[in-house]
């Protein structure tokens, strides 16, 4: 079994979080859906394909893919490359 390093970890992250926001951004035409939500345009979870769906928090958002979860945060701009180590 390989180790994984802590490079590879984030590597990872990144790479999920940025499929679910691509799939968010297929779903309503935007990567942030924070603003859709708060406008009430969107609820607050739903569904996105026969086997992702989504749920929003705070600043942040849960895809659920599959088996996998990626929960990650907004910031500034739209920033989605933000995480800490409970993320990893």
């Amino acid at each position: 079994m390989k180790t994984q390093t802590l490079e590879d970890l984030i590597s990872e992250y990144l790479e999920e979080v940025e499929k679910a926001t691509n799939l968010l951004e297929l779903s309503f035409g935007t990567k942030n859906i924070l603003g859709l939500w708060r406008s009430k345009k969107i609820p607050l979870r739903g569904k996105l394909s026969d086997d992702a769906t989504y749920e929003l928090h705070g600043i942040g958002c849960r895809v659920y893919i599959s088996e996998k979860c990626i929960d990650f945060d907004y910031g500034p701009d739209g920033r989605i490359d933000g995480f800490d180590s409970w993320r990893l």
